[in-house]
């Protein structure tokens, strides 16, 4: 931020990492015990077998491996609680000038476009699915048991799985973009709250624009991080 300027206004960042770690104090521990849980629920069988301290079976037991599939299922729900964090604590430490800026952002609608991303990502999988189911039941009455064994060891098998994993990466993505990329940055844009415009009312233009190369060159390496 300090390499940025918006007319003589010159751009700073006050946000510390103790300031970061006491707003989310709890989803830190929240983490570690997700990390705890999940980490011993896949190595569980392998330290009950070899480990010299017997744990009496519980690492491998079925309520460690269902208390890993609830921490999972909940994952949307705490990062969407990290990320609503992240962001107050990153517009709230930006600075130009005396003009300071801060979000009200809530997780509940970060929730929501994570949501929709997964739901519309269920959805195509599922699609795809059945479209192979389809041309599986298709073939087998065409062709044969004979045809069919003949058919899956042709080399049409693999280009028949790249043209179905293709549009299933591109549907995704354009999901992911449209949810993830665009709409959380309109909400982000739309949660923020400028104070201090005074200091604009004496702006003066000052050094050099900002090539385009220069800007997609930090944007594509998220050089930014913001």
């Amino acid at each position: 931020m300090r390499f940025t300027h918006y007319g003589n206004l010159q751009g700073s960042f006050v946000g510390t990492g103790g300031e970061l770690f006491q707003k989310g104090w709890w989803l830190w521990l929240l983490a570690l015990f997700v990390a705890a849980v999940v980490t011993s629920s896949v190595l569980g069988p392998v330290i009950d077998r070899f480990s010299p301290v017997q744990f009496g079976g519980w690492l491998s037991g079925l309520p460690l491996r269902m208390l890993a599939i609830v921490c999972g299922l909940t994952t949307p729900f705490w990062w969407a609680q990290f990320r609503t964090i992240m962001w107050r604590w990153k517009i709230s430490a930006m600075r130009f000038g005396d003009v300071r800026l801060t979000s009200d952002i809530v997780a509940r609608a970060l929730l929501q476009r994570y949501m929709a991303v997964i739901g519309w990502s269920f959805v195509i999988v599922i699609v795809m699915i059945a479209v192979v189911s389809l041309g599986s039941f298709v073939l087998v009455a065409s062709l044969g048991q004979t045809g069919l064994q003949a058919f899956m060891t042709s080399p049409a098998v693999t280009a028949l799985g790249l043209v179905l994993y293709v549009p299933i990466i591109l549907f995704i993505n354009i999901i992911i973009r449209m949810n993830i990329v665009h709409d959380i940055w309109q909400l982000v844009a739309q949660s923020i709250t400028i104070s201090g415009l005074d200091a604009v009312q004496s702006l003066a233009v000052a050094g050099e624009s900002a090539n385009a190369m220069g800007e997609g060159l930090s944007d594509g390496l998220d050089i930014g991080g913001f």
